[in-house]
């Protein structure tokens, strides 16, 4: 796509904190209901809904439409240029996942279709560390994206995982999750949204029925990551 190039509006609307939490949340999920991204950025829906007004007059998102075209509408960033320009910023925030349990958080909660909470970060830390995942070599996206090394698809398989066919799909493979109240990250994606259903299929997590998207780490799952994934806790 061609924009003008308007460095002082586009400043202007990135520079409010909601709304580059929105945007940065598009990126790393693709495509996001007006509810979801009120919950991201912490605002109502009628402000959330202001917020998308201008940011889609300042053509940086688009609305699309759910599967099947369903009633759903969906917004997404509008060009690869927005996608580039939101991952730079979101470099200059970047932290690095914490590789063990060192709050009194839920060990594990769900974040959308993706496991989220201190289970979630410390099981991106040793996807990294066991070289299983890697950053994706590209400018802008290094820090978000990652890519699955030969030694990382050979323990997802026996996981029961088909990478090949999950980076067929389209939608984002495999990235760090800005959700807002994650601010040091977990994985988001098709992938993690694979390795949370073959952690409940397992048994290894289960679902709260108490408290609302807290999931419950099992012993067999504690044993289970230990062995498959090098993950201690």
């Amino acid at each position: 796509m061609t924009r003008g190039l308007d460095l002082t509006a586009v400043a202007n609307l990135v520079g409010d904190p909601s709304r580059l939490k929105m945007l940065a949340a598009l990126l790393a999920k693709g495509k996001l209901t007006a509810g979801e991204l009120a919950a991201v950025a912490g605002v109502s829906p009628q402000t959330a809904s202001a917020h998308l007004s201008k940011l889609q007059r300042g053509e940086l998102i688009e609305r699309t439409h759910g599967a099947y075209y369903t009633k759903q509408r969906l917004f997404r960033l509008a060009g690869d240029d927005v996608a580039q320009a939101v991952g730079a910023l979101s470099a200059l925030a970047t932290m690095k996942p914490q590789a063990t349990l060192t709050t009194n958080e839920p060990s594990a909660k769900l974040c959308y279709a993706h496991l989220g909470g201190t289970l979630g970060r410390t099981l991106l830390a040793a996807l990294l560390d066991q070289k299983l995942l890697e950053p994706v070599d590209a400018p802008f996206n290094s820090v978000y994206e990652y890519r699955v090394t030969a030694e990382g698809a050979e323990v997802l398989s026996k996981f029961g995982i088909d990478v090949t066919g999950l980076q067929k799909q389209r939608r984002h493979f495999a990235s760090r999750c800005l959700n807002a109240h994650e601010a040091d990250g977990h994985l988001s994606g098709s992938l993690a949204d694979a390795l949370l259903k073959g952690l409940l299929d397992r048994g290894w997590v289960v679902q709260d029925d108490s408290k609302d998207r807290v999931l419950m780490l099992t012993e067999a799952g504690r044993k289970g990551l230990a062995s498959g994934f090098a993950v201690r806790l």
